[in-house]
Parts: C-alpha cells; sequence; structure tokens
C-alpha cells in the first residue's frame, strides 16, 4: 500500500459466530449482577459482562488472523494485538504468545507449531533482506500501516451451522494437493541460502522443467495405467511422493517414536505432505537442508526415470505390469511392490533383474504343470484369472519378439493396460457350462444362423431352404424338421467331440483352464449361457466395437451405442480357433479344440511354472 494514500485495505473475509466463552460462569455473574446492581446501573453492569463474556468463533479465516497475530508480533514485541485459542490444540494459544522465543527445537513438538514458526522464520528473512539495519523506518511503518489500514471484511453467522457455512464460503475453491505444496518448499530460496542467486535460480529452473516433464508423461494414460488402476483428474506426480512416503525412504521412523510419528504425519489427505516437511526439518537441523533436499528430488526423479525404462521396455511393460495388477487385484499395496523391484533394480544388472521379476510372478501362480490342469472355475477363479491375464501377455511378447526379428521395430504391439483397466473382466466359459441341447426354438434359430455361416458354398439348397423355414416360425412354436437338419450339417461340417459334463463337478471338463477365458463384464452378461458360436458373434461385434444383446428370437443384435473395440488377444484367438490350425467347425468348441488352447497356455507359461 503506497503510504501518501488516505484509504485502506481489506484482506479476504473472516467468517465469525459468537459465543459464550464459559455458560455456567456466565449464568453465575449474571445472577450476580440481578441480585447486586441498582437500576440506574444496571443494564451498563449487564454491557460489560456480556461483551466480557463473548468471544468469536472463527469459522473460516484462522491462518489469516494467525499470520496476522505474527507478524504485529514481530514488529511489536511488546503488544498482545489479540488471543486466539485453537480447539484441536490448547497449548497452541502459549506456542503463539511467546513464539518470538521459540526455536526450531520447541516447533518440532507438533505440525502447528511448525507451520506457525516457519511463518515467522519468513516474516524475519524478508525484513532481513529488505531493511538489515532498521535504518528505513519500515517497521515503524509498516506496524502503523497493519493498525491503522488495514481490514478484514467481517461476516458474522447468525443462527447457521459452523460446518455449512465454511463448505458454502469455500465452495469451489480448489484445494492445495500435496505435490503443489512440496514443489513451493523445493522452489523455496530460502531452503539454499548458502548458494549464490545465480545458482539457486538454476536449481529452480532445473527443477520446475523436470517437474513440468514427469507431470506431462504421467498425464499419459497409457504410462498411467501401466502403474495405477484407475485414472485421477488434477496433478499426478503426487503418486511418487505417497509411495516414498509408505516406504519411508528417508528414515523418519527411525528417529522419532512411533506416537510422535503419528501425531506429526496424520493419515489425513495432506499426510504425504507433512511426511516431506517433518523430513526437511530434520535435514535443516543437520545443516545439510539444501543437500538432502537434492536427495529427495533426485529420489523423484530416479523413480520417475525407472519407471519410463520400465514402461518402454517390451518384458519388463508387460511382467511388471503384471505384478503392478496382481498388487491391486490382491489388495497389496503397489507401493511396496514398485519400490522392491526399484531397489533390486538399482542394485542389480539387467539380467538379474528379469530373473527377480520372474521369480516374483512365479511365487504369484504358485502351480505346476500339474496342478494347473486341476484348477477348478468354482474354487479357482481368482488364480485362473492370473494365469489367462498372463497367457495373454505372453502370448503378446511372443508375437513381439517375432516382428522384432522380422522388422527390427522396438515396439510393434503392447497388451493395452490403459484399456483393459477401464473394465471389468469375468472368467468365462468358451462351451457353455452346461450342455445346450438346443430344445427351445429360439436356440435353435441361433444355432441355424450360426450354421448357414459356418457351411458356406457346402451349404445346398434344402438345408438354405430348411433354415430359412426354421428361421421364419414364431419363437414357440415347433420345428418337426431340426433334428434332421442338425444331422445333415454335421454330416458335412468337421466332427467335434463335446466337452464332457462329468457326473460330479470336479469331473466336469468346461470347468477348466482349457474351457476358460477372459471376457468383458458386459458382454459376458448379455449373450448369457449362450452357445458357442452365439458367443463367437458377440466377441466379432466388440472387437468392432458395437455393444450387442441377444434378442428375444435369438438374433444378436447390435446397440446404437459404441463400445471399447477392444478383445484379450488370447480370447479373440478362442472364438477364431486359431489353436486349431486345420479345418474345423466353428459351431462348436470340442475337446480338440481343448487340448491346443492348454498346449500353448503351458508352452507361454513354462517360464513362470514350478518346477
Amino acid at each position: 500500500m503506497d503510504s501518501n494514500s488516505t484509504g485502506f485495505y481489506c484482506l479476504q473475509p473472516l467468517a465469525v459466530k459468537k459465543k459464550i466463552k464459559d455458560l455456567y460462569g456466565f449464568r453465575q455473574e449474571t445472577e450476580r449482577v440481578l441480585q447486586e446492581a441498582d437500576n440506574d446501573c444496571f443494564f451498563d453492569d449487564i454491557d460489560k459482562l456480556i461483551t466480557k463474556s463473548i468471544s468469536w468463533e472463527v469459522i473460516d479465516g484462522q491462518q489469516r488472523l494467525t499470520t496476522m497475530y505474527i507478524l504485529l508480533k514481530l514488529l511489536d514485541a511488546s503488544s498482545e494485538p489479540y488471543t486466539i485459542e485453537y480447539e484441536t490444540r490448547l497449548d497452541s494459544k502459549l506456542f503463539l504468545r511467546d513464539i518470538l522465543s521459540k526455536n526450531d527445537a520447541d516447533a518440532d513438538e507438533n505440525i502447528d507449531y511448525r507451520h506457525m514458526y516457519d511463518a515467522l522464520k519468513v516474516a524475519r528473512q524478508w525484513f532481513v533482506t529488505n531493511d538489515p539495519e532498521n535504518n528505513k523506518g519500515l517497521r515503524t511503518r509498516m506496524l502503523d500501516t497493519l493498525r491503522s489500514r488495514v481490514k478484514f471484511i467481517w461476516y458474522e453467522s447468525v443462527g447457521e451451522n459452523p460446518i455449512k457455512v465454511f463448505t458454502r464460503l469455500n465452495i469451489g475453491k480448489i484445494a492445495l494437493t500435496n505435490a503443489e505444496l512440496i514443489k513451493a518448499s523445493l522452489l523455496n530460496k530460502s531452503n539454499y541460502l548458502q548458494y549464490s542467486t545465480e545458482n539457486i535460480n538454476a536449481i529452480q529452473v532445473e527443477i520446475a522443467n523436470k517437474w513440468d516433464e514427469i507431470e506431462y508423461a504421467l498425464q499419459n494414460d497409457e504410462f498411467w495405467l501401466f502403474l495405477k488402476s484407475k485414472t485421477k483428474d488434477g496433478p499426478r506426480i503426487d503418486f511418487l511422493f505417497e509411495i516414498i512416503k509408505e516406504q519411508d525412504l528417508f528414515s523418519i521412523r527411525k528417529q522419532i517414536d512411533e506416537e510422535q510419528y503419528s501425531n506429526i504425519i496424520g493419515n489425513d489427505r495432506y499426510s504425504v505432505y507433512r511426511y516431506f516437511a517433518t523430513s526437511m526439518e530434520y535435514f535443516r537441523r543437520e545443516k545439510k537442508l539444501a543437500e538432502r533436499l537434492s536427495d529427495i528430488w533426485m529420489t523423484v526423479v530416479s523413480l520417475y526415470e525407472t519407471f519410463v525404462e520400465w514402461f518402454n521396455d517390451q518384458d519388463y511393460y508387460h511382467l511388471i505390469g503384471f505384478l503392478i495388477w496382481n498388487c491391486e487385484e490382491s489388495k497389496i499395496s503397489k507401493g511396496s511392490k514398485l519400490i522392491e523391484l526399484y531397489q533390486v533394480w538399482k542394485e542389480s544388472d539387467k539380467f538379474k533383474f528379469k530373473s527377480h521379476v520372474k521369480e516374483q510372478i512365479k511365487d504369484v501362480l504358485k502351480i505346476d504343470k500339474n496342478s494347473l490342469n486341476t484348477l477348478h472355475f468354482e474354487r479357482d477363479k481368482a488364480k485362473i484369472r492370473k494365469i489367462l491375464l498372463l497367457h495373454n501377455l505372453c502370448t503378446v511378447m511372443a508375437s513381439q519378439e517375432i516382428q522384432q526379428d522380422k522388422y527390427q521395430l522396438h515396439v510393434f504391439y503392447k497388451f493395452p493396460f490403459h484399456i483393459f483397466k477401464r473394465e471389468t473382466w469375468n472368467v468365462e466359459h468358451i462351451d457353455s457350462a452346461t450342455t445346450n441341447d438346443l430344445k427351445s426354438t429360439k436356440e435353435q434359430k441361433a444355432w441355424a444362423r450360426a450354421a448357414l455361416y459356418a457351411l458356406g458354398e457346402k451349404c445346398t439348397d434344402k438345408m438354405r431352404q430348411q433354415i430359412n423355414d426354421l428361421l421364419k416360425i414364431r419363437d414357440r412354436a415347433k420345428y418337426d424338421n431340426f433334428d434332421q437338419l442338425y444331422e445333415d450339417v454335421e454330416l458335412i461340417l468337421p466332427k467335434v467331440d463335446s466337452l464332457s459334463d462329468g457326473m460330479e463337478s470336479e469331473d466336469n471338463e468346461r470347468m477348466h483352464p482349457w474351457n476358460l477365458t477372459l471376457l468383458d463384464e458386459g458382454t459376458n452378461k448379455a449373450y448369457k449361457n449362450s452357445i458357442f458360436s452365439v458367443k463367437r458373434s458377440f466377441v466379432v461385434y466388440k472387437e468392432k466395437g458395437y455393444h450387442c444383446f441377444l434378442g428375444d428370437d435369438g438374433v444378436v443384435q447390435i446397440d446404437e451405442k459404441k463400445a471399447i473395440a477392444f478383445v484379450p488377444p488370447c480370447t479373440k484367438q478362442v472364438f477364431m480357433k486359431y489353436y486349431t490350425p486345420e479345418a474345423n467347425n466353428l459351431l462348436a468348441w470340442g475337446k480338440k479344440d481343448s487340448e491346443n488352447y492348454l498346449k500353448d497356455i503351458l508352452e507361454k507359461l513354462k517360464p513362470f511354472l514350478k518346477p
């Protein structure tokens, strides 16, 4: 504010609510006044009593009031600008009152003291820089300005819930994130006072530029969903600081007891920032703050660059991507797994690291060749889901290896985790879990359409006419010639030996991995317990980007709404019968198909099976 101006400056509003400090004491004092006061001074006494008994509950503006108090106290140590009491930590009132005599050790008792004391240090440093010898009268002019020409806008809430008032006043404001608060600390000039101005500027530019590079990279969902399970609005660099805090890479827990650590760090949305703020305070006491800030930042950069290298490597991307996905699936901390892998990565060569990752996957699966065959849909669904995903990843890696040798391309195709993680995936039967005897006309129609497609040029005029006759009748009507049509078609198409139902659940061949695949939940629910040929149609349309549903007449209907056009490669190969190279019947999934499918699973997963 210009010292020659005559106006005043308004700070942001304070929202307050009138409150009786001691209701019981107020009642006693009121009774005393009623008994002792005479008529001439009764109202004056009551007015004084009310003024003395009332305090103001600050709904919004506590930080502004605290900062203003610290500044006024610094400018005039002999005065007491006003008193503030804090609901959560009552001792903070005393700390604030005596703040000019406090030191760093006093401030480390809790995070509130630390914030207050840091604000005082910033103010002191500002005066040292701008008025080192106090010969310009700067402090006097500023104190006069603050006392006489700076005002708060005052909003008194009457008869309202304070929490609702606070929410209403702050709605629409964007809260600072942990990363933004940490960034401010990393870029704070006062943390690098031993360096020249030129060097400080160079450090700030370097951190700011790298920070933007990291944030920009993490905003790419393909990279982000390799590391995480869900997209996130706002800054994503927080994630790197979160895993450092989770694993306590700077060993703060070792320096203070568990209770004190819990009190200081907390577990709210800003616990990550407080972890780093506390780390910096310990570094400051060691007189090595600038060097340790460099350690913090280099750890963040090293983590990021390691993750980028994994993301860009064909094998690491798929194998580590599987381990990260398994953490999400098994409710295990991703941070722990990433830090564990990161530390092995830093301490070993790439050959040893890849061996370590493969051993980690073996520990996840915990199966050998023989036990894989005994896995059962009802009992081992979670483990089967892991096997099926890993089969997809190994299939992509094997294809990539071939294409890389042929075309000398770094990356030909990568499994799209960023798409896969956007949907819910079911372990689904390829051939229906129970035998479909095609008794209903609706099921017969679905089979007939698939038969027409499968026969192609082999379809005789008689068969075509029979199929058309069947498709024209109502769903509840009976087509008398279906059994004969079925036999005629079976004579032309290659024979498929059906999978056995088995007398018991364990004997049902349809319940084992060779008859299971990954399918998105929407498609799975849509085609219900359909025959193989109908499921195949759903998968074909799905990859074209269509939502499908099974109509009342048994026809696969296409919804106008578009779907994510992703079918896992092995699911597509199952329904296209890639695993059975010789000519085959596309109407059904049989034993030969299952044997070939299982053979491919065992071949691809061989490096990850126990001996």
